[in-house]
């Protein structure tokens, strides 16, 4: 199992600014689904599926309630999704 850090990247494209976070995808030691972790310092975002599509627009809805709770003026965000080697 691999280690990878979340990296956050401030984006702008004309007048909007939003944050690309790194989502590392796991796929289960069974061979059947995926898990896959956001590491955020206070905590993170962490999500489970049956399919790669699955599980990435799981982590999309977890990100979304982690960002609303711990960051709330974060209003726009982006996903880049790594497998886990």
């Amino acid at each position: 199992m691999s280690i990878a850090l979340t990296t956050e990247h401030n984006v702008t494209r004309g007048d909007v600014m939003f944050n690309i976070y790194t989502v590392v995808i796991h796929k289960n030691d069974d061979g059947s689904g995926y898990w896959a972790v956001c590491e955020m310092p206070n905590g993170g975002a962490t999500t489970i599926g049956d399919t790669l599509h699955e599980t990435q627009r799981n982590m999309y809805e977890s990100m979304a309630l982690f960002l609303k709770d711990d960051y709330p003026d974060v209003v726009d965000f982006s996903l880049n999704f790594v497998m886990s080697q």
